[in-house]
């Protein structure tokens, strides 16, 4: 396996103080009830004790019967599962899309492991931009992939050739550059889902520094106190979208990673020959009004190879001059790439909402 590397270090930028607001108590009671649910039922599928889980949509047994039945008591029935199954979606999504936006640290659990990532509220008006925040797309995003390694209940470890999977697609042993990584969520979110490498990259100097103390973190200890052991490798760097030079240097991670010991995954790797990544990762970058579309894509198509699928986020916010979601779409197009975008019912169940949509784009064959 590979060794953890330290990141190169960077200028650690001085952070405000957190924020000292206190949620409401009917907040505190909801969260608290969303808590005591999601316990509930985590434990009955650690348990395999699928039958006392309620089934989706639920039915009522006494109301329904094979060849016809009470017709006018099952439509009624179906009426109100129909209402209590949308009413339940709607729960669970405000139970985790702005809970933690006031709070210094934003608390995840992916693939059984629990970590959190320090944020800085109001990262705007301290010259960090918008990535020292925890934004729902990337939460949308992570357990999107999470959906998509399928775990095994013994190992935590994520199988490739589960016939159960979704898609087909696993980030085991694969390499990972996230583009606008932000505090870094999505990316330890890879490592834990079984990447061979990732790297955290951002074009803010001061998020960047919040990246690395994120990543540092979370390698320094566990939930127990302990020491992570990961056999993948994350590093955090500084990256310009589009700059060839600064896209040739993140490539180079690829072969680092190798020279140091690590499996070439399966293919020889010439020191003439170009690599690219396996996975792209994109939260919640494509908004215009704060940054240019254009530079995105050319960071897309120079990080690509052939067989690179880039998987992103997109919250949907009202752009004057046009549509982002159709620009991004016409300028991938043009280089070559197909955009495919993910319906709601391939995405987690819970952690999925219609404003936001996740795109998967390849280049075309």
């Amino acid at each position: 396996g590979l060794s953890t590397v330290a990141s190169p270090q960077v200028q650690q930028m001085p952070c405000p103080p957190p924020s000292k607001l206190s949620p409401h108590p009917t907040a505190l009671a909801f969260f608290l009830s969303h808590d005591q649910s999601n316990a509930q039922s985590s434990r009955k599928i650690c348990n395999n004790d699928a039958s006392s889980l309620p089934s989706s949509p639920t039915t009522c047994s006494n109301t329904t019967t094979r060849g016809g039945g009470v017709g006018g008591k099952s439509n009624a029935a179906s009426k109100t599962t129909k209402r209590s199954s949308s009413i339940n979606r709607i729960s669970r999504v405000l139970g985790w899309r702005n809970r933690h936006s006031l709070s210094p640290s934003y608390p995840v659990t992916v693939g059984g492991v629990s970590f959190s990532v320090s944020q800085i509220r109001r990262g705007e008006m301290e010259g960090l931009g918008t990535g020292a925040s925890v934004w729902p797309a990337s939460i949308v995003l992570l357990k999107y992939l999470e959906r998509l390694c399928v775990t095994t209940s013994s190992s935590r470890e994520y199988d490739n050739n589960d016939d159960d999977h979704v898609g087909g697609f696993c980030l085991k042993g694969k390499t990972v550059v996230d583009l606008g990584a932000g505090t870094g969520l999505t990316s330890i979110g890879s490592l834990i889902l079984g990447a061979r490498l990732t790297v955290c990259t951002d074009g803010s100097e001061g998020v960047v520094a919040l990246a690395q103390k994120n990543v540092d973190a979370y390698y320094r200890s566990d939930e127990r106190g302990e020491c992570r052991d990961n056999t993948g490798r994350l590093v955090v760097k500084s990256y310009q979208w589009g700059v060839e030079a600064e896209s040739l240097s993140l490539v180079n991670e690829i072969c680092n990673g190798i020279d140091e010991g690590g499996a070439a995954g399966g293919k020889e790797l010439g020191r003439t020959t170009r690599e690219y990544f396996d996975v792209i990762l994109v939260s919640d970058c494509v908004l215009p009004k704060l940054y240019p579309i254009e530079p995105l894509v050319e960071a897309i198509d120079q990080l690509s190879g052939s067989e690179t699928v880039t998987f992103l986020s997109y919250e949907h916010r009202y752009y004057p001059e046009y549509d982002p979601r159709d620009r991004f779409r016409e300028l991938v197009e043009c280089k070559g790439f197909d955009v495919v975008t993910i319906p709601l019912e391939k995405q987690d169940e819970v952690y999925s909402v219609d404003d936001i949509q996740i795109w998967e784009v390849r280049r075309r064959r």
